[in-house]
C-alpha cells in the first residue's frame, strides 16, 4: 500500500469510518508499529479536535445563507441538455459543481456565524464591544460611578441632551430591571450615552449606544465589518462569556451593545422587545 493510501486509511480511522473489525484492528496495529503513521494519526486527530472546538456547529444567519446560495447558483451554469448528457457520459465531472456547492455551503454553515469567532475579531481601543465589556466590569467593581441617577426615561434623555449627545438614544423601561442611572462618555469628540439597570437580585444591565454615523463615517467608535454586516442584515448578535451575556443590535439607526451578568433569555425577551 502506497503512503498516500496509508494516510487516507489514517484519515478514515480518525473520522471513525472504518466499520470492519478486522480492518480496524490492522489499521491500529499499523499506527502503533510505524512512527510515521503514528505521527500522522496524532496530527490529524489534533486538527480535527481543534477545528471542532474552534468553530462548533453554529448556523449562519438567513440573510447570509441566502446570499451564498444566490452566488453559488450564479456560478453553476444552467445548461439542461449539456448537464443531462454529461451526467450519463461522465458523472464524476457532472457532479463536481454540485459537490463544490455543498462544500462551500458547509464551510459557511460551520464558520460564518460562530459567536466566539466574531467576538475574537473585535479589536482596538475604540471598539464598542470591548469598551462595553470593560465598562461593565468597572461598574461591577464600583470604579465607574453614575453621572446621573434616576428611574425616569425622560429625565435621562434630557440629561443626555444637556451633556451633548446629538441623537435620541433609547432608554427602555423593563419589569425585571430598574433604570438606576446613566453616564455620558466622550469618544473622539462624540458624546455617547450609557444606561445602567439593576434587578431585584442585584444583577446589572449596561447599555451602550452610538448612532451609525459615529461608526461608519466619523469612525469615533468601531465594530468589526462582519458584525456590522450582520446588523445591517436585520439580525442581532449574542454571545455568552462565562457569566457575561452580550447582545448587539441595531435600532432605528442606533447601534446598541448590552452587557449583563443576568440570563441571556431574559435580556432578549426584555430589551429586544422593548426596542421594537
Amino acid at each position: 500500500m502506497e503512503q498516500s493510501e496509508l494516510f487516507e486509511q489514517i484519515t478514515a480511522l480518525v473520522d471513525n469510518e472504518i466499520k470492519d473489525a478486522v480492518e480496524l484492528r490492522k489499521t491500529r496495529e499499523l499506527v502503533e508499529e510505524n512512527e510515521t503513521l503514528k505521527a500522522e494519526f496524532l496530527i490529524q486527530s489534533q486538527i480535527k479536535s481543534s477545528l471542532k472546538n474552534r468553530f462548533g456547529k453554529v448556523e449562519a444567519p438567513a440573510y447570509l445563507k441566502e446570499r451564498i446560495v444566490k452566488q453559488i447558483l450564479q456560478e453553476i451554469p444552467v445548461q439542461k441538455e449539456k448537464t443531462k448528457k454529461s451526467w450519463f457520459v461522465s458523472p464524476q465531472f457532472a457532479f463536481a459543481p454540485v459537490l463544490a456547492a455543498i462544500i462551500v455551503a458547509m464551510v459557511f454553515f460551520f464558520r460564518s456565524d460562530d459567536a466566539g469567532s466574531i467576538a475574537s475579531r473585535q479589536s482596538g481601543w475604540n471598539n464598542m464591544f470591548l469598551q462595553a465589556k470593560k465598562n461593565f466590569q468597572s461598574i461591577v467593581d464600583g470604579k465607574l460611578p453614575l453621572e446621573a441617577a434616576g428611574s425616569s426615561s425622560e429625565a435621562l434623555r434630557q440629561f443626555f441632551r444637556k451633556k451633548g449627545v446629538k441623537f435620541q438614544p433609547i432608554v427602555p423601561q423593563t419589569k425585571q430591571w430598574d433604570l438606576i442611572g446613566a453616564i455620558v462618555s466622550d469618544d473622539n469628540g462624540e458624546k455617547l450615552p450609557h444606561n445602567v439597570y439593576k434587578g431585584k437580585d442585584g444583577k446589572l444591565v449596561y447599555l451602550y449606544q452610538a448612532n451609525e454615523e459615529c461608526l461608519k463615517k466619523k469612525k469615533a467608535v468601531t465594530l468589526s465589518n462582519d458584525l456590522l454586516s450582520m446588523l445591517d442584515g436585520g439580525k442581532y448578535y449574542k454571545y455568552k462569556d462565562g457569566d457575561r451575556s452580550f447582545i448587539v443590535w441595531k435600532d432605528k439607526g442606533k447601534i446598541c451593545v448590552l452587557v449583563s451578568n443576568d440570563s441571556m433569555e431574559k435580556l432578549e425577551n426584555s430589551f429586544l422587545t422593548a426596542a421594537k
